[in-house]
This record gives C-alpha cells, sequence and structure tokens, in this order.
C-alpha cells in the first residue's frame, strides 16, 4: 500500500532529479513581436502560444 503524499519542509515545492526540462539549444530561441487582440498591448514573446502579460489572453498575433 502507498503512502499518502505527505510535504516536506516550506511550502510543498517539488524538486526535479536530473535537471530541468530540455529546451534544447537556448541560443536558438527567438523572442517575436506580438500584438494581443484583447487589449492592444504589444509584446516580446516565445513558443507556441504566447500570452499577453497584460491581460493574460492568448489571443495574440505576430507583428
Amino acid at each position: 500500500m502507498q503512502k499518502p503524499y505527505r510535504k516536506i519542509g516550506g511550502e510543498g515545492k517539488m524538486c526535479t532529479v536530473g535537471g530541468g526540462p530540455d529546451i534544447g539549444n537556448i541560443e536558438t530561441l527567438v523572442a517575436k513581436d506580438y500584438e494581443c487582440l484583447d487589449c492592444k498591448n504589444q509584446f516580446k514573446g516565445m513558443g507556441r502560444r504566447p500570452m499577453c502579460p497584460t491581460c493574460k489572453s492568448r489571443n495574440v498575433k505576430a507583428v
């Protein structure tokens, strides 16, 4: 029978074994310019689905 999850230490933070996720060659990542279609904020973002830092919307387009 498995023991129930138990927080050890502070705020229940978990550690990773062997480092963080593999994001590939960091030098090849490029930030693109985006505009939020909801609040019109312009920002730089990365990834497949960037999120507006102001209103948290994913309704954005590359400019």
